[in-house]
């Protein structure tokens, strides 16, 4: 009976286990895609990219010729550009994807930032001061040019800390497009208290980037 019921067991977590992997396998691709070509492009290049076309709008094919790179790493780019709420998709006859700013680009000076190849909590409180401690995806993109993949893995462990929460708008629950970040309390009413622990949160932070080989 034992070994009937881990038998059973195991037919039932195997497939489990195997789409975890298939799903981690698959965000591992992309977070090497868009890493090996953000030499050629920046995503802050291709946002602007973007807003420089007359009707707004490009599809994978002209960010290749753009770019130079393949129509796999261009598509990965856009859909992860897609996915943190900075892209809107459209689509043709044939499915053919086209792709939007989801907002008016917004090109004001940003604030002087670390050199650290990624967001330090000291960053952090920069841009919130900086933004009226209301962040868009789309500013922290164009503020510190780093590629989507570090903000967003970033954004998310800022969140499981209990420091920021992304807020979308009524009506628009499901979507990323109008998403934005702000600081939970006691770091909302007192920010300062975000830097008490700066040091071990970047460390934290380098560590959890560097074993995903996002830095």
């Amino acid at each position: 009976m034992d070994y009937l019921f881990f038998v059973l067991m195991g037919v039932v977590a195997l497939p489990i286990v195997f789409t975890f992997l298939f799903i981690w396998l698959y965000n591992r691709n992309r977070a090497r895609k868009s890493a090996e070509t953000q030499n050629l492009i920046q995503d802050r290049e291709i946002l602007r990219f973007i807003g420089s076309q007359p009707d707004g709008l490009i599809s994978i094919d002209q960010l290749v010729e753009h770019s130079k790179m393949t129509r796999s790493q261009a598509r990965v780019r856009l859909n992860l550009l897609r996915e943190f709420g900075v892209l809107e998709p459209h689509y043709a006859a044939g499915f053919r994807a086209y792709y939007s700013l989801a907002g008016p680009l917004d090109e004001r000076p940003a604030p002087k930032l670390s050199p650290e190849p990624f967001l330090t909590v000291e960053d952090m409180l920069t841009l919130f001061k900086h933004f009226d401690f209301r962040i868009t995806p789309q500013q922290l993109i164009m503020s510190t040019g780093l590629p989507v993949t570090i903000l967003r893995r970033e954004m998310k462990y800022f969140q499981k800390q209990g420091i920021l929460q992304s807020l979308t708008p009524y009506g628009q629950i499901g979507t990323a497009e109008s998403r934005s970040y702000v600081l939970m309390e006691p770091y909302r009413s007192n920010p300062e208290r975000f830097l008490d622990q700066r040091l071990d949160l970047d460390r934290q932070m380098e560590s959890i980037l560097r074993k995903e080989d996002l830095v």
